[in-house]
């Protein structure tokens, strides 16, 4: 599976909601596989155009409806096979870091940053157990401007299981302000980010199940 670096995929959304752009124009002009193109901006529905029929919109819309009765069911199948993978402490405690400091703007991408070996190395445990096997992951680290790229890339590679390679480095545009200061991570943030639409509308329902369990114990006891 081909990775693409961040900035295609910004500038793919940027082009489907600026400019109006199908997925199949998408991908002529950035260069990348149509199923990719749709992956990131099919869910993102954009007014009808002159360029398109009146049966291509239904099917668009038909698209959009299907998939959105797929994310339904798999959220539903996440809330109600909670409460037996929640016997798994381990499986709790994925879930409640997600919560915490998961990425939840996005219906399509399951992604968590922590600069705490022992986070992250619980958090890829289970992203690895319940991604789609086809679907790939991507690993980013970004550093300040004193620390060593290859380094970093080599220890945060040792504690997911992962060839430094496949790890990309990103800069903090405000590096050069962290001169003097020491309370920065001195192996900078490790995120992991899957692209799995069913994935993520699991993780939802294990969410949801969990914040329902977390109030109801609240009004149990307040």
């Amino acid at each position: 599976m081909t990775k693409y670096p961040d900035y295609i995929r910004q500038k793919a959304i940027q082009l489907r909601t600026e400019k109006k752009m199908t997925v199949p124009q998408i991908a002529e002009q950035l260069k990348i596989a149509k199923s990719t193109a749709l992956r990131w901006v099919g869910h993102i529905p954009i007014p009808r155009t002159n360029d398109q029929t009146e049966a291509q919109q239904q099917r668009a819309d038909d698209n959009r409806i299907r998939h959105q009765k797929i994310r339904e069911q798999d959220y539903q199948m996440g809330f109600e096979e909670a409460p037996e993978l929640m016997k798994n402490p381990l499986f709790r405690d994925f879930v409640t870091m997600y919560i915490a400091e998961g990425y939840k703007k996005s219906r399509n991408e399951v992604e968590i940053g922590n600069s705490d070996a022992s986070v992250m190395r619980m958090a890829v445990y289970f992203l690895r157990k319940y991604k789609n096997p086809e679907r790939g992951m991507q690993y980013r680290v970004q550093i300040h401007r004193d620390q060593n790229p290859d380094d970093i890339k080599a220890y945060w590679a040792d504690v997911v299981g992962v060839k430094p390679e496949d790890i990309s480095i990103s800069r903090k545009s405000n590096s050069g302000e962290m001169d003097g200061r020491n309370w920065r991570s001195e192996h900078a943030v490790l995120s992991i980010r899957v692209y799995d639409t069913e994935f993520r509308s699991r993780l939802g329902g294990w969410m949801d199940y969990l914040r329902k369990e977390w109030l109801d114990f609240s009004d149990d006891v307040m």
